[in-house]
Protein backbone atom coordinates (compact mmCIF):
# COMPACT_ATOMS: atom_id res chain seq x y z
CA UNK A 1 0.00 0.00 0.00
CA UNK A 2 1.47 3.35 -1.06
CA UNK A 3 0.07 6.82 -0.29
CA UNK A 4 -0.74 8.40 -3.66
CA UNK A 5 -0.47 11.96 -2.27
CA UNK A 6 3.06 11.21 -1.10
CA UNK A 7 3.91 9.78 -4.53
CA UNK A 8 2.62 12.96 -6.18
CA UNK A 9 4.56 15.19 -3.80
CA UNK A 10 7.76 13.23 -4.35
CA UNK A 11 7.22 12.98 -8.10
CA UNK A 12 7.48 9.18 -8.04
CA UNK A 13 5.66 6.24 -9.64
CA UNK A 14 4.19 3.41 -7.55
CA UNK A 15 6.19 0.71 -9.32
CA UNK A 16 9.42 2.59 -8.57
CA UNK A 17 8.98 2.37 -4.79
CA UNK A 18 7.30 -0.99 -4.07
CA UNK A 19 9.59 -3.52 -2.36
CA UNK A 20 12.50 -1.06 -2.32
CA UNK A 21 14.47 0.27 0.62
CA UNK A 22 13.97 3.97 1.44
CA UNK A 23 17.72 4.53 1.15
CA UNK A 24 17.60 3.27 -2.43
CA UNK A 25 14.75 5.62 -3.31
CA UNK A 26 16.30 8.67 -1.61
CA UNK A 27 20.09 8.24 -1.33
CA UNK A 28 20.26 11.73 0.17
CA UNK A 29 18.63 10.30 3.31
CA UNK A 30 21.84 8.40 4.06
CA UNK A 31 24.02 11.34 3.04
CA UNK A 32 22.15 13.65 5.41
CA UNK A 33 22.38 11.15 8.27
CA UNK A 34 18.63 10.67 8.40
CA UNK A 35 18.97 6.87 8.50
CA UNK A 36 20.60 7.34 11.89
CA UNK A 37 17.54 9.31 13.00
CA UNK A 38 15.27 6.43 11.99
CA UNK A 39 17.43 3.95 13.93
CA UNK A 40 17.34 6.18 17.00
CA UNK A 41 13.52 6.36 16.88
CA UNK A 42 13.38 2.54 16.67
CA UNK A 43 15.77 2.27 19.63
CA UNK A 44 14.23 4.91 21.93
CA UNK A 45 10.63 4.94 20.78
CA UNK A 46 10.66 8.77 20.81
CA UNK A 47 9.30 10.53 17.73
CA UNK A 48 11.45 13.01 15.80
CA UNK A 49 10.83 15.69 13.16
CA UNK A 50 13.15 16.56 10.32
CA UNK A 51 13.11 18.40 7.00
CA UNK A 52 14.01 16.92 3.67
CA UNK A 53 14.42 18.44 0.20
CA UNK A 54 14.00 16.57 -3.07
CA UNK A 55 14.08 17.77 -6.67
CA UNK A 56 11.40 15.95 -8.69
CA UNK A 57 11.63 17.12 -12.29
CA UNK A 58 14.29 19.62 -11.23
CA UNK A 59 11.84 21.48 -8.97
CA UNK A 60 12.86 22.01 -5.34
CA UNK A 61 10.33 20.46 -2.95
CA UNK A 62 10.59 20.57 0.85
CA UNK A 63 8.96 18.15 3.30
CA UNK A 64 8.55 18.16 7.04
CA UNK A 65 8.77 14.50 8.14
CA UNK A 66 7.48 13.27 11.50
CA UNK A 67 9.07 9.91 12.33
CA UNK A 68 7.50 7.70 15.02
CA UNK A 69 7.63 4.05 16.10
CA UNK A 70 4.78 1.70 15.13
CA UNK A 71 5.18 -1.75 16.66
CA UNK A 72 8.55 -2.98 15.50
CA UNK A 73 8.61 -0.60 12.53
CA UNK A 74 8.39 3.10 11.71
CA UNK A 75 5.61 5.43 10.68
CA UNK A 76 6.22 8.61 8.67
CA UNK A 77 3.89 11.59 8.34
CA UNK A 78 5.08 13.99 5.66
CA UNK A 79 3.87 17.52 5.02
CA UNK A 80 4.78 19.64 2.02
CA UNK A 81 6.34 22.83 3.43
CA UNK A 82 7.73 24.14 0.15
CA UNK A 83 5.65 27.34 0.34
CA UNK A 84 6.77 28.05 3.91
CA UNK A 85 10.45 27.44 3.13
CA UNK A 86 10.27 29.46 -0.08
CA UNK A 87 8.59 32.35 1.75
CA UNK A 88 11.28 32.27 4.45
CA UNK A 89 14.03 32.25 1.82
CA UNK A 90 12.45 35.14 -0.07
CA UNK A 91 11.97 37.04 3.19
CA UNK A 92 15.71 36.70 3.87
CA UNK A 93 16.43 37.85 0.30
CA UNK A 94 14.15 40.85 0.79
CA UNK A 95 15.82 41.79 4.07
CA UNK A 96 19.27 41.56 2.48
CA UNK A 97 18.26 43.76 -0.46
CA UNK A 98 16.29 46.39 1.47
CA UNK A 99 19.47 47.42 3.29
CA UNK A 100 20.57 49.15 0.06
CA UNK A 101 17.53 51.45 0.24
CA UNK A 102 19.07 53.18 3.26
CA UNK A 103 21.82 54.59 1.02
CA UNK A 104 19.41 56.14 -1.51
CA UNK A 105 19.53 59.96 -1.64
CA UNK A 106 16.39 60.76 -3.63
CA UNK A 107 13.07 59.39 -4.83
CA UNK A 108 14.35 58.36 -8.28
CA UNK A 109 17.18 56.34 -6.72
CA UNK A 110 14.76 54.66 -4.29
CA UNK A 111 12.49 53.67 -7.20
CA UNK A 112 15.46 52.36 -9.21
CA UNK A 113 16.69 50.22 -6.30
CA UNK A 114 13.16 49.01 -5.50
CA UNK A 115 12.77 47.92 -9.10
CA UNK A 116 16.01 45.95 -8.82
CA UNK A 117 14.83 44.25 -5.62
CA UNK A 118 11.56 43.16 -7.24
CA UNK A 119 13.08 41.95 -10.52
CA UNK A 120 16.52 40.66 -9.51
CA UNK A 121 15.97 39.77 -5.85
CA UNK A 122 12.39 38.46 -5.73
CA UNK A 123 12.41 37.49 -9.43
CA UNK A 124 9.08 38.94 -10.53
CA UNK A 125 8.87 39.08 -14.32
CA UNK A 126 6.40 41.93 -14.89
CA UNK A 127 6.75 44.93 -12.58
CA UNK A 128 5.45 48.50 -12.76
CA UNK A 129 6.20 51.23 -10.24
CA UNK A 130 3.51 53.85 -10.64
CA UNK A 131 3.53 57.41 -9.35
CA UNK A 132 0.38 59.02 -7.94
CA UNK A 133 0.45 62.71 -8.77
CA UNK A 134 -2.17 65.42 -9.36
CA UNK A 135 -5.03 62.93 -9.45
CA UNK A 136 -3.30 60.76 -12.06
CA UNK A 137 -1.38 57.50 -12.21
CA UNK A 138 1.89 57.87 -14.11
CA UNK A 139 4.10 54.97 -15.20
CA UNK A 140 7.38 55.63 -13.38
CA UNK A 141 9.46 52.46 -13.92
CA UNK A 142 8.43 49.32 -15.78
CA UNK A 143 9.55 46.02 -17.32
CA UNK A 144 6.98 46.37 -20.12
CA UNK A 145 7.14 48.56 -23.25
CA UNK A 146 3.86 50.23 -22.33
CA UNK A 147 3.54 53.60 -20.65
CA UNK A 148 0.32 55.15 -19.45
CA UNK A 149 -1.34 58.04 -17.70
CA UNK A 150 -4.79 57.37 -16.28
CA UNK A 151 -7.00 59.24 -13.80
CA UNK A 152 -7.26 57.86 -10.27
CA UNK A 153 -11.04 57.97 -10.64
CA UNK A 154 -10.92 55.74 -13.72
CA UNK A 155 -11.10 51.95 -14.11
CA UNK A 156 -8.26 49.56 -13.35
CA UNK A 157 -7.03 47.62 -10.34
CA UNK A 158 -4.19 50.12 -9.79
CA UNK A 159 -6.64 53.04 -9.69
CA UNK A 160 -8.77 51.13 -7.18
CA UNK A 161 -5.73 50.45 -4.98
CA UNK A 162 -4.88 54.15 -5.08
CA UNK A 163 -8.41 55.28 -4.20
CA UNK A 164 -8.73 52.82 -1.33
CA UNK A 165 -5.07 53.13 -0.22
CA UNK A 166 -5.14 49.33 0.22
CA UNK A 167 -3.36 46.39 -1.40
CA UNK A 168 -5.26 44.55 -4.12
CA UNK A 169 -4.55 40.86 -4.80
CA UNK A 170 -6.53 39.60 -7.79
CA UNK A 171 -5.69 35.96 -8.45
CA UNK A 172 -7.83 35.70 -11.60
CA UNK A 173 -8.18 39.01 -13.43
CA UNK A 174 -10.83 37.63 -15.79
CA UNK A 175 -13.22 37.71 -12.83
CA UNK A 176 -12.46 41.33 -11.86
CA UNK A 177 -14.61 43.97 -13.60
CA UNK A 178 -11.97 46.68 -13.03
CA UNK A 179 -9.20 44.85 -14.89
CA UNK A 180 -7.96 46.71 -17.99
CA UNK A 181 -6.64 44.50 -20.77
CA UNK A 182 -3.27 45.82 -21.93
CA UNK A 183 -1.59 45.46 -25.30
CA UNK A 184 0.80 42.71 -24.19
CA UNK A 185 0.99 39.59 -26.35
CA UNK A 186 -0.73 37.50 -23.69
CA UNK A 187 -3.29 38.66 -21.17
CA UNK A 188 -2.03 38.70 -17.59
CA UNK A 189 -4.23 36.61 -15.37
CA UNK A 190 -2.97 37.42 -11.87
CA UNK A 191 -2.23 40.88 -10.44
CA UNK A 192 -0.96 42.35 -7.18
CA UNK A 193 -1.01 46.09 -6.44
CA UNK A 194 0.53 47.43 -3.21
CA UNK A 195 0.47 51.14 -2.28
CA UNK A 196 3.43 52.99 -0.78
CA UNK A 197 2.09 55.44 1.79
CA UNK A 198 3.59 58.65 3.14
CA UNK A 199 1.65 60.29 5.98
CA UNK A 200 -1.37 58.17 5.07
CA UNK A 201 -1.39 59.24 1.41
CA UNK A 202 -0.51 57.06 -1.58
CA UNK A 203 2.79 58.17 -3.10
CA UNK A 204 3.64 55.17 -5.29
CA UNK A 205 2.04 51.90 -6.35
CA UNK A 206 3.92 48.64 -6.87
CA UNK A 207 2.14 46.63 -9.56
CA UNK A 208 3.11 42.98 -10.21
CA UNK A 209 1.44 40.82 -12.83
CA UNK A 210 1.65 37.18 -13.89
CA UNK A 211 0.36 35.30 -16.93
CA UNK A 212 -0.95 32.45 -14.76
CA UNK A 213 -4.03 32.71 -12.54
CA UNK A 214 -3.41 32.13 -8.82
CA UNK A 215 0.37 32.33 -9.28
CA UNK A 216 0.50 35.42 -7.05
CA UNK A 217 -0.36 34.47 -3.49
CA UNK A 218 -0.90 35.91 -0.03
CA UNK A 219 2.81 35.27 0.62
CA UNK A 220 3.66 37.58 -2.30
CA UNK A 221 1.30 40.19 -0.87
CA UNK A 222 3.04 40.00 2.54
CA UNK A 223 6.50 40.32 0.97
CA UNK A 224 5.65 43.30 -1.22
CA UNK A 225 3.81 45.03 1.64
CA UNK A 226 6.95 44.68 3.76
CA UNK A 227 8.99 46.22 0.95
CA UNK A 228 6.43 49.03 0.51
CA UNK A 229 6.73 49.78 4.22
CA UNK A 230 10.52 50.14 3.89
CA UNK A 231 10.11 52.42 0.86
CA UNK A 232 7.51 54.58 2.62
CA UNK A 233 9.77 55.01 5.66
CA UNK A 234 12.74 55.94 3.48
CA UNK A 235 10.72 58.43 1.40
CA UNK A 236 9.30 59.98 4.56
CA UNK A 237 12.81 60.36 6.01
CA UNK A 238 13.99 62.03 2.81
CA UNK A 239 10.99 64.36 2.87
CA UNK A 240 11.65 65.39 6.47
CA UNK A 241 15.33 65.95 5.71
CA UNK A 242 14.45 67.98 2.62
CA UNK A 243 12.01 70.12 4.63
CA UNK A 244 14.66 70.67 7.30
CA UNK A 245 17.23 71.72 4.70
CA UNK A 246 14.72 74.06 3.02
CA UNK A 247 13.83 75.63 6.37
CA UNK A 248 17.50 76.14 7.23
CA UNK A 249 18.18 77.52 3.75
CA UNK A 250 15.24 79.92 3.98
CA UNK A 251 16.48 81.12 7.37
CA UNK A 252 20.01 81.48 6.03
CA UNK A 253 18.78 83.35 2.94
CA UNK A 254 16.71 85.71 5.09
CA UNK A 255 19.72 86.39 7.30
CA UNK A 256 21.93 86.88 4.24
CA UNK A 257 19.36 89.22 2.68
CA UNK A 258 19.21 91.31 5.86
CA UNK A 259 23.01 91.44 6.09
CA UNK A 260 23.25 92.22 2.37
CA UNK A 261 20.83 95.15 2.66
CA UNK A 262 22.62 96.50 5.72
CA UNK A 263 26.05 96.26 4.09
CA UNK A 264 24.87 97.61 0.72
CA UNK A 265 23.23 100.58 2.45
CA UNK A 266 26.43 101.25 4.37
CA UNK A 267 28.55 100.96 1.20
CA UNK A 268 26.28 103.42 -0.63
CA UNK A 269 26.03 105.85 2.27
CA UNK A 270 29.82 106.16 2.71
CA UNK A 271 30.59 107.84 -0.66
CA UNK A 272 27.36 109.87 -0.49
CA UNK A 273 28.30 111.23 2.94
CA UNK A 274 31.78 112.10 1.70
CA UNK A 275 30.40 113.80 -1.42
CA UNK A 276 27.89 115.81 0.59
CA UNK A 277 30.55 117.00 3.04
CA UNK A 278 33.03 118.13 0.38
CA UNK A 279 30.30 119.78 -1.72
CA UNK A 280 29.25 121.80 1.33
CA UNK A 281 32.88 122.88 1.77
CA UNK A 282 33.18 123.68 -1.94
CA UNK A 283 30.19 126.04 -1.85
CA UNK A 284 32.01 128.45 0.48
CA UNK A 285 35.53 127.90 -0.91
CA UNK A 286 37.11 130.71 -2.96
CA UNK A 287 40.60 129.24 -3.36
CA UNK A 288 40.75 127.52 -6.80
CA UNK A 289 43.33 124.89 -5.81
CA UNK A 290 41.43 123.85 -2.69
CA UNK A 291 38.16 123.85 -4.62
CA UNK A 292 39.71 121.60 -7.28
CA UNK A 293 40.90 119.18 -4.58
CA UNK A 294 37.37 119.01 -3.15
CA UNK A 295 35.89 118.38 -6.59
CA UNK A 296 38.47 115.64 -7.29
CA UNK A 297 37.41 113.87 -4.08
CA UNK A 298 33.74 114.20 -5.05
CA UNK A 299 34.52 112.79 -8.51
CA UNK A 300 36.37 109.79 -7.07
CA UNK A 301 33.40 109.07 -4.81
CA UNK A 302 31.00 109.25 -7.76
CA UNK A 303 33.19 106.66 -9.50
CA UNK A 304 33.09 104.49 -6.39
CA UNK A 305 29.32 104.90 -6.21
CA UNK A 306 28.94 104.02 -9.88
CA UNK A 307 31.12 100.91 -9.49
CA UNK A 308 29.14 99.73 -6.47
CA UNK A 309 25.83 100.32 -8.28
CA UNK A 310 27.07 98.32 -11.27
CA UNK A 311 28.18 95.53 -8.93
CA UNK A 312 24.76 95.45 -7.29
CA UNK A 313 23.10 95.22 -10.70
CA UNK A 314 25.50 92.47 -11.84
CA UNK A 315 24.89 90.51 -8.64
CA UNK A 316 21.13 90.76 -9.16
CA UNK A 317 21.45 89.63 -12.80
CA UNK A 318 23.60 86.66 -11.74
CA UNK A 319 21.08 85.57 -9.11
CA UNK A 320 18.22 85.89 -11.60
CA UNK A 321 20.15 84.25 -14.45
CA UNK A 322 20.02 87.43 -16.51
CA UNK A 323 23.74 88.21 -16.87
CA UNK A 324 24.78 87.44 -20.44
CA UNK A 325 28.28 86.90 -21.80
CA UNK A 326 29.51 87.31 -25.38
CA UNK A 327 32.44 84.92 -25.89
CA UNK A 328 34.98 85.69 -28.62
CA UNK A 329 38.39 84.21 -29.42
CA UNK A 330 41.11 86.35 -27.83
CA UNK A 331 44.87 85.93 -27.40
CA UNK A 332 45.64 85.27 -23.73
CA UNK A 333 48.77 87.44 -23.58
CA UNK A 334 46.85 90.38 -25.07
CA UNK A 335 44.19 90.16 -22.35
CA UNK A 336 46.70 89.78 -19.51
CA UNK A 337 48.87 92.65 -20.76
CA UNK A 338 45.88 95.01 -20.90
CA UNK A 339 44.92 94.24 -17.29
CA UNK A 340 48.50 94.55 -15.99
CA UNK A 341 48.89 97.91 -17.76
CA UNK A 342 45.68 99.20 -16.14
CA UNK A 343 46.95 98.06 -12.75
CA UNK A 344 50.44 99.57 -12.98
CA UNK A 345 49.54 102.98 -11.42
CA UNK A 346 48.09 101.20 -8.37
CA UNK A 347 51.13 98.94 -8.02
CA UNK A 348 53.57 101.85 -8.46
CA UNK A 349 51.79 103.81 -5.74
CA UNK A 350 52.26 100.89 -3.33
CA UNK A 351 55.78 100.07 -4.55
CA UNK A 352 54.63 96.56 -5.47
CA UNK A 353 55.90 94.31 -8.25
CA UNK A 354 54.10 91.79 -10.41
CA UNK A 355 55.69 88.75 -12.03
CA UNK A 356 53.76 87.34 -15.00
CA UNK A 357 54.18 83.82 -16.40
CA UNK A 358 51.80 83.20 -19.29
CA UNK A 359 52.25 80.72 -22.18
CA UNK A 360 52.41 82.06 -25.73
CA UNK A 361 50.09 81.17 -28.61
CA UNK A 362 47.10 80.43 -26.40
CA UNK A 363 43.69 81.60 -27.62
CA UNK A 364 40.72 81.46 -25.28
CA UNK A 365 36.99 81.77 -25.97
CA UNK A 366 35.76 84.29 -23.39
CA UNK A 367 33.80 87.47 -22.89
CA UNK A 368 36.77 89.83 -23.17
CA UNK A 369 35.47 92.53 -20.81
CA UNK A 370 34.27 90.04 -18.18
CA UNK A 371 37.54 88.07 -18.26
CA UNK A 372 39.48 91.27 -17.65
CA UNK A 373 37.07 92.09 -14.82
CA UNK A 374 37.90 88.77 -13.10
CA UNK A 375 41.64 89.25 -13.52
CA UNK A 376 41.63 92.90 -12.44
CA UNK A 377 39.56 92.10 -9.35
CA UNK A 378 41.90 89.31 -8.22
CA UNK A 379 45.05 91.37 -8.86
CA UNK A 380 43.57 94.47 -7.19
CA UNK A 381 42.64 92.41 -4.10
CA UNK A 382 46.14 90.90 -4.03
CA UNK A 383 47.60 94.41 -4.07
CA UNK A 384 45.11 95.82 -1.57
CA UNK A 385 45.71 93.12 1.07
CA UNK A 386 49.51 92.86 0.64
CA UNK A 387 52.16 95.08 2.25
CA UNK A 388 54.00 97.80 0.35
CA UNK A 389 57.09 96.56 -1.48
CA UNK A 390 55.67 93.02 -1.86
CA UNK A 391 55.45 90.85 -4.98
CA UNK A 392 52.36 89.47 -6.73
CA UNK A 393 52.64 86.44 -9.01
CA UNK A 394 50.28 85.99 -11.96
CA UNK A 395 50.61 82.71 -13.86
CA UNK A 396 48.60 80.68 -16.34
CA UNK A 397 48.87 77.18 -17.78
CA UNK A 398 46.86 74.87 -20.02
CA UNK A 399 45.99 71.49 -18.54
CA UNK A 400 43.68 68.88 -20.13
CA UNK A 401 42.27 71.44 -22.53
CA UNK A 402 41.43 73.95 -19.78
CA UNK A 403 43.14 77.20 -18.88
CA UNK A 404 44.07 77.61 -15.22
CA UNK A 405 45.00 81.09 -13.97
CA UNK A 406 46.43 81.76 -10.51
CA UNK A 407 47.16 84.97 -8.57
CA UNK A 408 49.45 84.61 -5.54
CA UNK A 409 50.29 87.30 -3.00
CA UNK A 410 52.31 87.86 0.19
CA UNK A 411 49.37 89.37 2.00
CA UNK A 412 47.29 88.81 5.12
CA UNK A 413 46.32 85.21 4.31
CA UNK A 414 43.03 83.54 5.14
CA UNK A 415 41.67 80.90 7.49
CA UNK A 416 39.70 77.91 6.16
CA UNK A 417 36.51 79.43 7.58
CA UNK A 418 37.15 82.73 5.78
CA UNK A 419 37.83 80.91 2.49
CA UNK A 420 34.45 79.17 2.75
CA UNK A 421 32.73 82.60 2.86
CA UNK A 422 34.82 84.48 0.30
CA UNK A 423 32.67 84.01 -2.78
CA UNK A 424 29.37 85.04 -1.15
CA UNK A 425 27.97 88.59 -1.49
CA UNK A 426 29.40 90.82 1.27
CA UNK A 427 31.07 87.94 3.13
CA UNK A 428 31.42 88.19 6.89
CA UNK A 429 35.20 87.71 7.08
CA UNK A 430 36.69 87.45 10.56
CA UNK A 431 39.71 89.61 9.74
CA UNK A 432 39.91 93.28 10.79
CA UNK A 433 42.01 94.26 7.76
CA UNK A 434 39.55 92.73 5.31
CA UNK A 435 36.54 94.02 7.23
CA UNK A 436 37.87 97.57 7.18
CA UNK A 437 38.45 97.56 3.42
CA UNK A 438 35.37 95.40 2.55
CA UNK A 439 35.58 92.71 -0.11
CA UNK A 440 32.01 93.61 -1.15
CA UNK A 441 30.60 91.91 -4.23
CA UNK A 442 33.72 91.52 -6.36
CA UNK A 443 34.54 87.88 -5.66
CA UNK A 444 30.88 86.84 -5.74
CA UNK A 445 30.56 88.38 -9.21
CA UNK A 446 33.85 86.78 -10.29
CA UNK A 447 32.47 83.39 -9.27
CA UNK A 448 29.31 83.97 -11.29
CA UNK A 449 31.24 85.05 -14.40
CA UNK A 450 33.64 82.10 -14.16
CA UNK A 451 30.71 79.67 -13.89
CA UNK A 452 29.10 81.27 -16.96
CA UNK A 453 32.32 80.26 -18.75
CA UNK A 454 31.86 76.68 -17.40
CA UNK A 455 34.85 77.13 -15.12
CA UNK A 456 35.64 77.02 -11.41
CA UNK A 457 37.14 79.49 -8.95
CA UNK A 458 38.67 78.81 -5.55
CA UNK A 459 41.22 80.09 -3.04
CA UNK A 460 44.01 78.51 -1.01
CA UNK A 461 46.03 79.85 1.90
CA UNK A 462 48.43 78.33 4.45
CA UNK A 463 46.69 80.50 7.04
CA UNK A 464 46.49 84.07 8.38
CA UNK A 465 49.64 86.06 7.67
CA UNK A 466 50.89 83.51 5.11
CA UNK A 467 49.55 84.98 1.87
CA UNK A 468 46.87 83.59 -0.46
CA UNK A 469 46.50 82.12 -3.95
CA UNK A 470 43.35 82.48 -6.04
CA UNK A 471 42.69 80.11 -8.95
CA UNK A 472 40.13 80.03 -11.73
CA UNK A 473 39.67 77.91 -14.85
CA UNK A 474 38.22 78.52 -18.33
CA UNK A 475 37.10 75.58 -20.46
CA UNK A 476 37.44 76.81 -24.08
CA UNK A 477 41.13 76.90 -25.08
CA UNK A 478 42.89 76.69 -28.48
CA UNK A 479 46.62 76.08 -28.89
CA UNK A 480 48.15 77.51 -32.07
Amino acid sequence: LVNQVWLDQAGLKKEKVLNRHMADIFPSIIEAGRLDVYKEVLRTGESRELQHCIHPGGKETWFNIRVFKVGEGLGLITRDITKEVTYRQRLETLHKHTVILQNADNEAEIVEKTFGILVDGLEYETVDIIKCEDGKLLDFHTTTPETFEIPITGPGITARACRLAESQLVQDTSKDPDYILGTHEARHRSELVVPVLIEGKVKLLINIESKKPYSLTLEDKKLVELLAGHIGSQLESLKLESERIRANLAEEMEEMKSKFMHTATHELRTPLTSMKGFLELAIDEDEPEVLQRYLDIVYRNTQRLEALTNDLLDQQRLEEGGLDINPVKVDLIKLVSAVVNDLEPILDKRDQRIQVTVPENVVILVDEMRFQEILFNLLDNASKYSPEGSTIWLSAKVCDGRLQVSVRDEGIGLSEEDISKLFKPFPDIDNPVVSDQSVGLGLSICKGIVELHEGEIWAESPGPGEGSTFFFTISEVDLD
